[in-house]
């Protein structure tokens, strides 16, 4: 990707021999070379922030090592100043709740800033006061470690508390880190815990502002093993109980199908209690949370379908088990797995089949959410689904069952892209 990234990654390990915080000296060049060259962690950040998630694919080693290095240090709790040189005020309007996808860059000193080499005194500028929770100092790791520079990771989540035309052409955003209510970012170490207080954090990056097609965590895969085993354990449970309380047996039968330690599945219903205090995720908040990651769309239609794969039992709620499920599958499950989930998802009637008209709805839902407006010619979905129909339809009856719909996903990417982002 870079010319004499093998050097600079040597010199970065060079300067990284005696690293501090209990890193490996791996670990510890890698925050050194993100420091080292501003091109590397341009196009690292384009790549997290891009809805092409392939674009990821020749960071993942590079990625697994860095966010592994930044899990470990320790978190702090302070003020931070990050400083941009535009105008992007009225992307923040008071009440916003977003996600910064990339690595984001911010430093305990604000005299720092004046430096025209990050956002200087004159000219249109954009400087966010930052209250976070979970920072990474890398001082120690830095090749500037006068700048006291502190990293948020990927998939924070914020609210805009405050802001204010400071003159000059200074825009001021307060923000403030909160915690999210999806799961969307997986620590990087087996069976970590996240050194925060939050309730964890899980799978897909995404574009930010956007989050893209990755907003879709938690409802990405549905794998027909757990699927049986949830819905028998709802089947030996009682429809009368308090959704707050979670119960002994409730601990034990999520530890036994989704795999979390007990102190996870305590962790996990102290977040959604926080959430959701009556111990119920409604389709309204539902669609609102999506809707967080969709700025730019609307995500009521998708919301229609993506919210009745998780409602097992049809009461019209997400309960903390429901959730709980949709949690674990998020973080397993293969290729045919997660394409039969999207079919079981989109197949809103449970008829086992979906027909061309079915099938132009679901593009047209798909097109509201992400905020595509040109739907015109080939991009019609009505054409669309005709195409996938032609596609896809082996037996010709104009209906796809879930075998045709997996089979033509996985022969055609770009069908696969369209209905199934990240699978």
């Amino acid at each position: 990707m870079f010319e004499d990234l093998l050097t600079r990654a040597w010199i970065a390990k060079q300067n990284c021999q005696n690293p501090a915080d209990g890193l490996t000296q791996d670990e510890s060049a890698s925050i050194h070379l993100y420091t080292m060259e501003s091109i590397f962690y341009q196009r690292l950040n384009e790549a997290l922030r891009n809805e092409n998630r392939g674009d990821l694919i020749p960071w993942f080693a590079y990625l697994k090592l860095f966010l592994t290095a930044l899990w470990k240090l320790p978190s702090t709790k302070q003020t931070l100043w990050r400083g941009i040189k535009t105008d992007i005020s009225d992307q923040f309007s008071i009440g916003t709740k977003f996600v910064w996808w990339g690595v984001s860059s911010c430093t305990e000193s604000l005299q720092i800033l004046q430096n025209d080499q990050y956002l200087g005194k004159t000219g249109t500028r954009t400087l966010f006061n930052v209250e976070c929770q979970n920072g990474k100092p890398i001082k120690s790791h830095s090749q500037y470690e006068s700048e006291n520079e502190v990293l948020l990771m990927p998939a924070s989540y914020f609210e805009v508390v405050g802001k204010a035309d400071a003159g000059n052409s200074l825009h001021i955003i307060h923000v403030k880190e909160i915690q999210s209510p999806v799961l969307l970012l997986k620590p990087p170490l087996a069976g970590a815990q996240v050194a925060t207080e939050t309730t964890g954090a899980n799978l897909a990056i995404g574009s930010e502002g956007k989050t893209g097609h990755s907003a879709a965590s938690v409802i990405k895969t549905w794998p027909s093993q757990l699927k049986a085993k949830f819905v028998l354990a709802n089947k030996h449970s009682s429809h009368k109980f308090d959704p707050t309380i979670l119960t002994p047996k409730q601990i034990q039968m999520l530890k036994t199908t989704t795999n979390f330690s007990e102190k996870e599945i305590r962790e996990w219903h102290a977040g959604f209690l926080r959430d959701c205090p009556n111990g119920e995720l409604s389709k309204d908040r539902f669609t609102n949370v999506y809707q967080q990651f969709y700025p730019g769309g609307k995500a009521q239609e998708f919301c229609t379908y993506a919210f009745n794969s998780f409602d097992r039992d049809n009461n019209g709620t997400i309960d903390f088990t429901e959730y709980m499920f949709a949690i674990a599958l998020a973080q397993s499950g293969d290729l045919d797995e997660r394409l039969a989930l999207a079919f079981d998802m989109y197949d809103y009637n449970n008829t086992g089949t979906i027909d061309t008209a079915e099938m132009s709805k679901i593009i047209s839902a798909m097109y509201d959410l992400i905020g595509e407006t040109d739907r015109k010619g080939d991009r019609d979905p009505k054409h669309r689904a005709e195409e996938i129909m032609r596609i896809c339809d082996i037996t010709g009856d104009k209906k796809l069952t879930k075998e045709e719909f997996v089979a033509g996903c996985k022969n055609d990417p770009v069908i696969r892209r369209l209905l199934v982002p990240n699978a």
